[in-house]
């Protein structure tokens, strides 16, 4: 039996495997196809490329990907993606760069502010 330890209980694997089992390959290739993702930004990246913008992603995919996509699609931008300080925000939740975003959610990126 797969597990993996300390995440998985035979119990959850087991699950997961079985309704896995029911869906068609069909299925499964659409979970994981390619997709419009929208994304809203402010500040600085607001500027670079629009308050919203759509990016054609694998979905799910992590944070991580999402910014290395956005770089390629707008390298006037990379600076300021690959700054640690911009915040990935789903659902009021501050996201890490391994975290997965769902299909159908609106990543939001909320760029450094500075100010008095």
């Amino acid at each position: 039996m797969l597990m993996v330890p300390g995440r998985s209980s035979p119990h959850r694997v087991r699950r997961t495997v079985d309704l896995m089992a029911r869906w068609s390959e069909t299925e499964i290739a659409t979970m994981f196809a390619e997709a419009q993702l929208k994304i809203r930004s402010y500040g600085k990246l607001a500027d670079l490329f629009g308050a919203e913008c759509e990016v054609s992603m694998n979905a799910p995919c992590t944070v991580a990907a999402l910014r290395q996509q956005l770089i390629e699609n707008h390298p006037e931008a990379a600076d300021v993606l690959r700054d640690k300080r911009v915040r990935v925000v789903l659902a009021d939740v501050v996201m890490q760069d391994q975290d997965i975003i769902p299909r159908g959610e609106v990543p939001e990126f909320l760029a450094p502010v500075s100010g008095g």
